[in-house]
């Protein structure tokens, strides 16, 4: 496998709906006179929230009952239609292996067990011909790694303002302009 023929997918954003799972989980467990929970928190999370995230992620079936975002699934169906190959490309959470499993099982559930999978903690370290990912944090050392390369950003709510020369975010209206980037990376 080429890396030049392959495209990268991150999981959770992008191929799975991590954010909305996540949310709705925590509400279901805040206390009665905790305020409803909108966003995930950026930067310092409190210690109490911090263990209830750690908690809920800890089991293997909260990680394969995600649900499939239609725009990252749109994405993926179109890299196989154009002829690419497609791995996972997701992050392992250090505290949590259990969420290795999980995530191993969604991949054989929605995409087949013959999809390449590989989990890491810098995404910049693998190189494909672009990477599909919805998390800037994520994108910008991978970009900085592979100056030839191109980023997707599945439209999110965390990464509407995100600009860079080398990316596209994908909105589900923009479709013919995301052939045309990913037609421009293949090499036969």
């Amino acid at each position: 496998m080429k890396a030049d023929n392959v495209i990268l997918f991150d999981m959770d954003g992008t191929l799975c709906d991590w954010f909305g799972k996540i949310i709705k989980d925590l509400n279901t467990i805040k206390g009665p006179d905790e305020p409803e929970i909108t966003e995930i928190p950026k930067g310092n999370i409190k210690k109490y929230l911090r263990t209830r995230l750690d908690v809920l992620m800890q089991r293997i079936d909260w990680w394969v009952d995600l649900e499939p975002l239609p725009l990252g699934m749109d994405l993926w169906n179109i890299a196989g239609e154009l002829g690419f190959e497609r791995m996972i490309l997701t992050q392992g959470p250090r505290r949590n292996p259990e969420a290795w499993t999980g995530k191993k099982i969604w991949v054989d559930k929605f995409l087949g067990i013959d999809t390449k999978v590989t989990i890491t903690r810098d995404k910049s370290i693998v190189d494909g011909a672009i990477l599909i990912d919805d998390w800037p944090l994520y994108v910008l050392p991978w970009l900085q790694e592979h100056p030839s390369r191109s980023v997707i950003l599945p439209q999110g709510p965390h990464n509407t303002t995100f600009k860079h020369k080398r990316s596209i975010t994908y909105t589900g209206n923009n479709r013919d302009d995301v052939i045309t980037l990913i037609k421009s990376h293949k090499k036969e």
